[in-house]
């Protein structure tokens, strides 16, 4: 089934996406984000963008044989459960594509996501269901989590303004442990 859409298109390395332009809120320049530690590498950080936090979702974790590249433009989606963005390496235009639907054989891993195809000038285009991208991250980050309690690491943080006394006790650091069973 054919139809017309208007989509923002991007460029992550070789590939040219798309995602409707009524979901992409912003383009912005790279703006400074902070890592965390010990998380999944498909969450690259997070960023301050107008007195908002915005998780900065890594794009080459999930495009099967795209690297990082030099990503000097952010992307930022509109979604109904918060924000999020990605870091892309170039943003061509919002334009109408004519879009054709994805093969029904795709649907697992990364191709999940993609849910119709287009050509603009001499380019094939992936459509991305942002939806569909977001759920993929936040399981591939549930899974790493998980693995990471059954190999027994826990997670701690320090929130005292002095040095660590040498008994070893956790009166002053708290652990961020999370139950088997929830």
């Amino acid at each position: 089934m054919n139809h017309t859409s208007m989509f923002c298109i991007f460029r992550k390395g070789r590939t040219w996406l798309a995602m409707p332009a009524s979901v992409v809120r912003e383009v912005m320049p790279r703006p400074a984000f902070v890592s965390i530690p010990r998380t999944h590498r498909v969450l690259s950080g997070m960023c301050h963008i107008r007195s908002e936090f915005i998780p900065v979702l890594n794009l080459s974790s999930l495009l099967p044989s795209e690297a990082g590249g030099n990503e000097p433009f952010l992307l930022i989606v509109d979604d109904t459960d918060g924000d999020w963005a990605i870091l892309v390496d170039e943003v061509d235009s919002l334009a109408m594509l004519e879009t054709s639907d994805a093969p029904e054989d795709s649907q697992s891993g990364w191709n999940e996501t993609v849910i119709g195809w287009a050509t603009l000038q001499d380019r094939v285009v992936r459509l991305i269901d942002h939806v569909r991208f977001r759920q993929l991250a936040e399981t591939e980050m549930k899974d790493s989590w998980k693995r990471g309690l059954d190999q027994g690491h826990v997670l701690t943080d320090d929130f005292s303004d002095e040095d660590d006394d040498e008994s070893g006790e956790l009166s002053e650091q708290h652990a961020v442990v999370m139950s088997r069973n929830s």
